[in-house]
């Protein structure tokens, strides 16, 4: 997808070498799924590798397979979201994979090759860029149906996200980390204050808008928008960290129509749904008609407000006004827990089962512990408060890893100038590095270090 993942491979791939490690590349330039665009950079990679093999075992992936990966149901779902992924949004995605049949096979070809790959050459752990698009999901299925032990990395522009054995967008390392910190906690309660202090500021930075993504373009102003029972944010649905996390209801809009035929049973009860403000960036539009979903409960138009991701609304205002908040996996979730506010979710999301939550497993559960919530029986207890709190403090502290060392396009052209002794004497970098060798969970190496000196970097 033109950026610097080759590079960051073979970055990660000198540093383990000079650390001990027995490495192999393996090169997998094939064209799945409308993932290259230009081949003249392919051919040049491809030049790179071969120059590498003097220092590294490199494999290319079998070109025949027996196994075209036959009919299997995860196939089908990860095809299906790399769809969404590639049209931006769920309301095309069907069409074209019925109009696209030779990129179904293709992908099915891939997910094939893969596994003759890994199951005739026995490699303890592979590092594996994304995890959900195209090579990376084929990668990531194939080792957790073999049980290969995994790590996988997501990037933002100074930005990691790393995981063991889950897709680093998804954050899955949460609550194994959570579960760490909370123990932690029990005995050195004052780190648990300073993680919770910690929290509170990162998450008054983001409602004024003042973090490094600067959503927010309304100042936070309780009573500023009009109140509403229930408040849905959306995720940008087609973006790494939505993907393949549907799970009470078959699709997104799908759920907003079951949400509104439930609503016509409850008078007087309003929602507002709040597009994601990201999706007013270049590049981070959906192609999904929301507008069309509404259209088909005109009987509800005086109780469901929706917001534009480019309306000047300020998300958290709309959640101060809000009894009950119904994310699908937006960080949302937790920031609206810290705030009181009951939060049910019936998505395969990273911070369910953390205790400040509460999930649906079925569709009649879900609208159940909606009704509970909005009957005030549903209630965030101090307990619940603190553990969102901590959880909020994993995912804004100790996942995320600020650093240059991306794939980004415009961080590659600035640690590409750095003597790689330099780049990995960090202390970033050294977290990583011991995560990685180590494999523990990169969450839990970084709050140690920073528990130690009561600090963030």
């Amino acid at each position: 997808m033109e950026t610097a993942v080759p590079f960051v491979n073979i970055e990660c791939a000198a540093a383990l070498a000079a650390e001990g490690a027995r490495v192999t590349l393996i090169w997998n330039p094939d064209r799945t799924f409308f993932n290259i665009a230009k081949v003249a950079e392919v051919e040049e990679l491809g030049r790179l590798i071969d120059s590498l093999r003097s220092r590294f075992e490199v494999v290319n992936l079998p070109s025949e397979t027996e196994d075209a990966a036959g009919d299997s149901s995860a196939v089908d779902r990860l095809i299906s979201e790399n769809a969404v992924r590639t049209l931006h949004g769920e309301g095309k995605a069907e069409a074209f994979l019925r109009e696209n049949p030779e990129a179904v096979q293709r992908f099915r070809r891939h997910v094939g090759q893969v596994r003759r790959l890994l199951s005739s050459k026995p490699f303890d752990w592979l590092l594996i860029p994304g995890g959900i698009w195209v090579a990376g999901g084929a990668f990531r299925h194939v080792c957790v149906e073999l049980g290969i032990d995994y790590t996988t990395y997501d990037s933002g522009d100074g930005s990691l996200w790393w995981a063991r054995q889950g897709v680093a967008s998804q954050s899955p390392d949460l609550p194994g980390a959570f579960a760490s910190l909370r123990a932690r906690c029990a005995t050195h309660p004052e780190e648990a204050r300073m993680a919770i202090k910690q929290a509170w500021e990162r998450l008054e930075e983001r409602t004024r808008g003042e973090d490094q993504y600067k959503l927010q373009m309304a100042p936070l102003q309780a009573g500023r928008e009009p109140p509403c029972d229930l408040l849905i944010p959306l995720n940008v649905r087609w973006d790494s960290a939505a993907l393949l996390r549907l799970d009470v209801f078959p699709s997104v809009m799908d759920w907003l129509r079951q949400v509104l035929t439930w609503l016509r049973q409850r008078p007087g009860v309003t929602v507002a749904i709040r597009q994601h403000p990201g999706e007013r960036l270049p590049g981070w539009d959906e192609t999904d008609d929301w507008q069309s979903v509404l259209a088909g409960f005109p009987d509800l138009s005086g109780r469901v407000r929706f917001i534009k991701g480019n309306e000047k609304v300020n998300t958290y205002n709309l959640v101060l006004g809000a009894k009950v908040i119904l994310p699908f996996t937006s960080r949302i979730g937790i920031e609206a827990a810290m705030m009181g506010k009951p939060v049910v979710l019936g998505s395969e999301c990273y911070y369910s089962g953390q205790g400040f939550t509460w999930r649906g497993h079925t569709a009649a559960q879900y609208f159940d512990l909606v009704d509970e919530a909005l009957a005030g029986r549903l209630i965030i207890s101090p307990e619940a408060r603190e553990s969102a709190h901590l959880a909020y403090y994993i995912l804004e502290k100790c996942l995320e890893l600020r650093t240059v060392l991306t794939p980004m396009p415009a961080d590659y052209l600035r640690w590409v100038e750095i003597a790689p002794s330099e780049l990995w004497a960090t202390p970033e970098i050294r977290d990583l590095l011991r995560a990685l060798l180590q494999r523990e969970l990169l969450a839990i190496v970084r709050y140690e270090r920073h528990a130690a000196g009561f600090c963030v970097d």
